[in-house]
């Protein structure tokens, strides 16, 4: 049979509903994405007690999201044009190893961004924690330079899982590790997977030192209020690290079982469910949602405290009280 040509197997894969269904989940995911990020830049930008430097991470993530969202949507459409006017063209369905590098390699830029860039947010959040001064100035340039390595490091990433493959086969999506490369696919995430883990061990631990100095300062108004401001950015960091992880934990567990019992499936249903696992569309979809709701709950949290203060006349032991719950006592 001819190479270039689509075998059973892919026929079968593109004629399965389940690739059908997850394609327009995919866009689903891609159309929310766009949209709450608008609503998330807006907020991050105007209504938070974020610093410049994690207002400038978090709109690379955004960038990464929604540029993933955009490629990843693409791919959708194609196959979603395969699978009703293409099934019944084998030879016209694959695509060459060779033209899918470039769009591989940008794709799992994107994805090796999104992770990079929680990462930055933690290495950022260690800075204004640990770092005596973090004035505008300093903090803008450690900012920058975490930006530029998780840009330098995204771009490398696709070059270097193609490093070693000849590129001479055809491949079902361009959004798909080649067949002489494939081997690359679970180490990829698993690293992706203790990444996300070191991120949310990191950020918890800097969440504790935090309130830890919190208490220290207690009398000092002044140098508390900036220690409530880094809590509240590094619990931000750390819900959307959780977050991430769990979405990972699930797309790396929910391989390494199809795998194990993948000699009891059909290749169309190891397909299938390979693709139902795949979370990453999902990750890029939860960051803005997930950054809107925290941001939400904080302002909703502080109007709480504000609005207890302003009704009620406390007698001195009620004002120490509510000194203590405003501090997180």
């Amino acid at each position: 049979m001819n190479a270039s040509c689509a075998s059973t197997a892919d026929l079968e894969k593109l004629s399965s509903w389940h690739l059908v269904i997850c394609q327009f989940v995919y866009l689903t995911a891609g159309l929310v994405t766009f949209i709450s990020s608008f609503s998330a830049i807006e907020m991050v930008w105007r209504k938070t007690i974020f610093q410049k430097s994690t207002k400038c991470l978090i709109f690379l993530n955004l960038f990464y999201a929604n540029i993933h969202q955009i490629s990843y949507g693409i791919e959708a459409f194609q196959l979603l044009y395969k699978h009703f006017y293409m099934i019944h063209e084998p030879c016209k369905i694959l695509q060459r190893d060779i033209d899918c590098a470039p769009y591989f390699s940008f794709i799992f830029a994107e994805v090796t961004g999104m992770f990079l860039c929680q990462t930055g947010l933690v290495v950022e959040r260690a800075c204004a924690t640990f770092l005596k001064t973090f004035e505008k100035n300093k903090s803008l340039i450690i900012s920058f330079i975490i930006s530029l390595f998780v840009l330098a490091l995204s771009a490398c990433t696709g070059p270097f899982l193609l490093s070693d493959d000849p590129l001479t086969g055809y491949s079902f999506s361009c959004v798909s590790f080649p067949k002489t490369s494939f081997h690359k696919t679970y180490p990829f995430f698993i690293t992706c997977n203790v990444v996300t883990l070191f991120n949310l061990v990191t950020t918890v631990s800097i969440m504790q030192y935090n309130k830890k100095e919190e208490y220290a300062t207690r009398f000092k108004v002044g140098a508390r209020f900036r220690k409530r401001e880094a809590i509240e950015s590094t619990e931000t960091v750390c819900f959307l690290a959780l977050s991430q992880f769990i979405l990972m934990f699930f797309y790396c567990g929910g391989v390494m079982i199809i795998i194990c019992i993948k000699t009891y499936m059909s290749i169309a249903n190891f397909s299938s469910w390979t693709i139902w696992v795949f979370s990453v569309p999902f990750i890029a979809m939860m960051f803005p949602l997930l950054l809107i709701y925290r941001i939400r709950t904080t302002r909703a949290n502080r109007v709480l405290i504000i609005k207890s203060f302003a009704e009620s006349k406390p007698t001195q032991d009620d004002h120490i009280k509510q000194m203590k719950q405003t501090w997180g006592e």
